[in-house]
């Protein structure tokens, strides 16, 4: 549960009692907002501008696409991992994993474009 704290919530914060001060903010914002006596913060506001730094961004969109290639394996090892014929050899193992779903192409086309394609809402495009 420390770790979860530290390492998952408010990253920017150092201190518990900065952090619990900020969720408590949240929350009345929250609560708030539920009561509709405040309105939606517009994303292209410039307090919403600078909310993660590049490697910040960076590393969330690799978390991202290292679980789908993780999924896509596991799911390869689960239909095909009982029907080898060979047994479990390096070669069979190395199939497997180059079935897994395309890591470069996502990081190459951001590079390229700066605008990220992202299913678990890491993108910062608005609907």
């Amino acid at each position: 549960m420390c770790v979860l704290y530290s390492e998952c919530i408010c990253i920017h914060l150092k201190s518990d009692l900065e952090k619990f001060y900020l969720l408590c903010l949240v929350t009345r914002k929250l609560f708030t907002y539920a009561k509709q006596e405040c309105m939606e913060e517009n994303p292209d506001s410039l307090m919403c501008q600078e909310v993660l730094t590049p490697g910040q961004l960076y590393l969330m969109f690799l978390k991202e696409k290292m679980t789908a290639w993780l999924s896509s394996v596991k799911l390869c090892f689960d239909k095909r991992g009982s029907k080898l014929s060979g047994g479990w050899s390096t070669e069979n193992v190395m199939k497997m994993l180059n079935m897994g779903s395309d890591l470069t192409k996502p990081f190459e086309y951001l590079m390229a474009t700066g605008s990220l394609h992202s299913k678990t809402g890491t993108d910062t495009r608005t609907p």
